[in-house]
């Protein structure tokens, strides 16, 4: 396989028509324009922010030359089209998932660092392009994905954590929570890890509310990594329990050359997801 064929995470992306779109028109990814990268690196991982009257879209770029990942950001159009991406947080080690958040008139970002042992924020000086290292949250951790949510007074911070780098960041689920996004003084929860399954422990997206029903975005790792993303309702949220039912499971089955989904996140305007795609090498005698 490694020599007929290459591998590639690639975004895809949805215009909503505000007028008529649908929860069955975010999740019918058949219909999503698909914004492949160059050859030489993937993208994944996207989040999206509408600000000013455009769309960005947040995504982790990995050259595969370093395969190390980094940050980048790109604007797209109502055409499917996009300006080039240009690169916003880059360090020596690896960076992906952009969970970006809006707090107190600021713009603020928590990547997944989980290489590096820690819970960074990164605070945004020039949106969309400009960003700084703000402080890291929580020390001595290997936390994957870590996803906010703002629930019943508190923030709560959903990863999953591994003791040790080299063991699998897909099976258990912890929630930490506190009483700001920023604060540095987060708590475990009282049943940590609240889920250790891998189909449905890592985060996948943003949490959303629907008929004032909270639902997590999770993926489905149990066959292999981000299989396929799963929608969750949360059922209890406290400093001592934590309940979810799978609603929803979605694959790439709509293209036989696709193997994985492991992102969705969406605004009023725009979703994306990403994708790998399995492409065939060309060779000549």
């Amino acid at each position: 396989q490694k020599y007929l064929h290459t591998e590639q995470w690639v975004l895809l992306l949805k215009h909503f028509n505000t007028d008529s779109s649908s929860s069955d028109e975010l999740i019918s990814f058949s219909s999503y324009q698909e914004l492949s990268p160059p050859d030489d690196c993937f993208w994944a991982d996207p989040f999206v922010v509408s600000e000013g009257g455009k769309d960005y879209v947040f995504f982790e770029e990995l050259p595969f030359v370093t395969e190390r990942g980094h940050l980048s950001c790109m604007e797209v159009f109502a055409d499917g089209s996009h300006s080039e991406p240009v690169v916003i947080i880059k360090q020596d080690h690896h960076l992906s998932y952009p969970n970006i958040f809006y707090f107190e008139s600021t713009y603020y970002m928590i990547p997944e660092s989980g290489d590096n042992g820690t819970v960074d924020l990164y605070r945004c000086t020039d949106f969309p392009y400009e960003w700084e290292h703000h402080k890291t949250l929580i020390k001595n951790i290997h936390a994957y994905d870590s996803t906010l949510v703002e629930y019943d007074g508190r923030w709560w911070l959903f990863a999953t954590v591994v003791p040790e780098l080299g063991l699998s960041g897909c099976e258990t689920l912890h929630i930490f929570h506190a009483d700001s996004p920023i604060s540095t003084d987060w708590q475990p929860h009282g049943n940590n890890p609240v889920i250790s399954n891998a189909e449905c422990a890592r985060p996948g997206g943003n949490f959303y509310i629907n008929d004032n029903k909270l639902y997590r975005i999770s993926q489905d790792c149990a066959g292999q990594y981000g299989a396929g993303v799963n929608v969750n309702k949360v059922t209890k949220l406290d400093t001592l329990t934590y309940e979810e039912d799978v609603m929803h499971r979605y694959y790439p089955d709509w293209d036989d050359d696709l193997v994985a989904l492991h992102t969705l996140n969406f605004n009023e305007n725009i979703a994306v997801a990403d994708v790998l795609r399995v492409k065939a090498k060309g060779f000549s005698l």
